[in-house]
């Protein structure tokens, strides 16, 4: 029969070569899958931030173009056109541009659409430049511009809504229940 010490020194070895050989397997297989799952996660977080101040800083332009063209003071567009211009330049960064769902090209469309309305309410307001530009250009600037506006918002948003692992369907839903037109909308 075996002494007790010796049986005790193997069990202590095959444990500490079990031991071994899990922290192995784990440094050489499960830490780098991990590790690509949280940089996966983080991505998708970094592109939500950047939809989400994407979004926001879009309805605040638009909401200061709005005010601007009802108040003829186009000043406060200034300072919201900057936060636009500012985050369209994060899109390019984080979103991607592929032909299924090419979320970057919808946000540009969008944003386009609204700079353009800004130009056109700033001509409104007695603005010399933005008068000028509508001038020389109208077939730039349509007179069905805030419908095309619409249209495009909700292209985007619905490409965004795509992007972050929602059917066309239910994207398609979400912005029908998110975008609800106001009467003046309606109007026009």
């Amino acid at each position: 029969m075996l002494d007790p010490k010796i049986i005790q020194g193997i069990l202590t070895f095959s444990g500490a070569l079990v031991a071994s050989c899990s922290a192995l397997w784990i440094a050489y297989r499960a830490y780098p899958s991990q590790k690509q799952a949280d940089r996966a996660l983080q991505k998708e977080h970094e592109r939500r931030d950047v939809y989400r101040r994407f979004l926001r800083a879009a309805n605040v332009h638009y909401a200061s173009i709005s005010m601007a063209h009802w108040s003829k003071n186009a000043d406060p567009l200034k300072s919201t056109y900057l936060d636009l211009v500012a985050v369209l330049a994060e899109l390019g960064a984080y979103v991607p541009a592929d032909a299924q769902n090419d979320v970057l090209s919808a946000c540009q469309k969008y944003s386009q659409r609204i700079l353009e309305y800004g130009v056109v309410v700033e001509a409104h307001c007695g603005v010399e430049p933005s008068v000028k530009q509508v001038q020389k250009n109208p077939n730039r600037y349509p007179k069905d511009l805030s419908k095309r506006i619409r249209i495009e918002r909700k292209a985007a948003f619905i490409a965004i809504r795509r992007d972050l692992g929602e059917s066309v369907k239910q994207a398609a839903h979400a912005a029908n229940v998110y975008f609800v037109a106001t009467s003046y909308e309606e109007t026009k």
